[in-house]
């Protein structure tokens, strides 16, 4: 394991050596991460990610990004983590995965015409210090009133990956328009 050093230089931390963790076993969010070329190692958390009582959709992204990345800090206690957490949010209430081909079909039903709040939220812990950093963004998309999928056999085809992505609108975006906007400025804080 690579330990952490690093410079400050006019206020900004210069790292040399560190370990960075992905505390997500999402392939969606390792290629993201692999797109700075930085290195780093995927690792994936044991979290509860069910919200809260009365937990609003943006609270529950947060909390779920922090908590991804604290967990990390056993495992390993030299490094730099990532946790990241999205929660897409129809009418004030949280939309959750899928999970089959009927559900997803359903929800982009109730998504037809409206529009979703997709909040995503990250978190950068320093393990050795328990400072973490943390934002949120949240991307307002506008349904347009349209049909479900087109072909039956585009459905067949891609049934397992329409059934984990429909919350997201991957398959989707060409339908929809988007404006995205940051609703809170990164904050620092001291997480232990």
């Amino acid at each position: 394991m690579i330990g952490f050093r690093g410079n400050s230089v006019n206020n900004k931390l210069i790292l040399k050596d560190f370990l960075l963790i992905l505390a997500s076993g999402s392939k969606y969010r390792q290629e993201l991460l692999g797109r700075l070329g930085l290195a780093f190692r995927p690792w994936s958390p044991e979290v509860d990610e069910r919200a809260a009582a009365a937990e609003a959709p943006a609270a529950t992204a947060r909390r779920l990004a922090l908590a991804k990345a604290q967990a990390g800090v056993a495992h390993f206690p030299s490094a730099w983590i990532i946790g990241s957490d999205q929660v897409a949010e129809l009418d004030g209430e949280a939309i959750g995965k899928p999970g089959t081909l009927d559900n997803a079909r359903a929800q982009l039903r109730a998504m037809r015409g409206r529009t979703v709040r997709f909040h995503t939220a990250v978190c950068l812990l320093h393990a050795p210090s328990g400072r973490a950093s943390e934002a949120l963004a949240t991307t307002e998309v506008d349904f347009e009133r349209s049909p479900t999928p087109r072909s039956s056999a585009t459905s067949r085809a891609s049934r397992p990956s329409i059934a984990r992505a429909a919350p997201r609108a991957k398959a989707w975006a060409s339908r929809c328009s988007a404006a995205s906007r940051a609703t809170t400025p990164p904050r620092s804080s001291d997480s232990r």
